[in-house]
């Protein structure tokens, strides 16, 4: 159940805005600030329904490569962000999940609030992890 709601009208209808709360699933949703960070939104719908469009994508253009996101074993979000990718991808696989970004305060809550294991991430490489060590790398 979301905390305390706004509802506001925007140019697609109406979306809710809240700055705490968690999803249908009883994850924790980011607050207002880092969607804002996110997708230049605080409306929680259209951070929470842009992961799985993505994942979405992301599995088609896999397939038509051979590959399949759902046999991924790691995977690596880079520049995770408040994890609005990283939270849809248990609906598409079961792999490892892994992210990073150079947004400190974003990979705090990634790594208090999601399953995963979330790095800060300097402004020039390497990252913390050898070659090789993810099948799937996506941004």
């Amino acid at each position: 159940m979301l905390g305390d709601v706004l509802e506001v009208e925007t140019s697609n209808g109406v979306s809710s805005i809240t700055n705490d709360g968690v999803d249908e699933n009883g994850t924790n949703i980011p607050p207002g600030w880092l969607r804002q960070r996110a997708i230049a939104s605080l409306a929680v719908d259209p951070y929470l329904n842009s992961g799985p469009k993505f994942m979405e994508g992301l599995s088609a253009a896999l397939s038509l490569h051979g590959a399949q996101l759902s046999n991924a074993k790691k995977t690596l979000d880079f520049g995770c962000s408040g994890g609005r990718l990283v939270r849809a991808l248990p609906e598409f696989s079961n792999a490892a999940m892994f992210g990073c970004d150079s947004d400190g305060e974003a990979v705090k809550w990634c790594a208090e609030n999601l399953n995963g294991e979330f790095v800060h991430n300097g402004e020039y490489p390497p990252l913390p992890w050898d070659d090789n060590s993810f099948d799937i790398i996506y941004h």
